[in-house]
């Protein structure tokens, strides 16, 4: 039934979406379809590294060996004791 679409047919399939959605929405699920592949090729790049350098870390069983948590300090009691960190100011809605 449909063997090929010909530049006719194409023009007029272009014609119908952009009537139906505008061409502002348009450009706009082009730009977020664009950042979306942009970012999967980034982070398929980024594993196929961490593979290439994580081959050495497998212990005997194959499974690779989780880091070593960090130790922990105690303060001595001559130490001034730190201030925990401020969360910002949430703003309050107006009225």
């Amino acid at each position: 039934m449909f063997t090929s679409l010909g530049p006719l047919e194409l023009l007029i399939i272009l014609l119908i979406v952009i009537a139906l959605f505008g061409a502002g929405r348009i450009a706009g699920v082009g730009q977020a379809l664009g950042k979306s592949v942009r970012e999967f090729r980034s982070e398929a790049r980024a594993g196929l590294e961490g593979e290439e350098e994580g081959e050495g870390e497998e212990g005997e069983d194959g499974a690779a060996e989780a880091p070593e948590a960090p130790a922990t300090t105690v303060a001595s009691a001559d130490a001034p004791a730190e201030s925990a960190p401020k969360a910002p100011a949430e703003k309050k809605p107006e009225a």
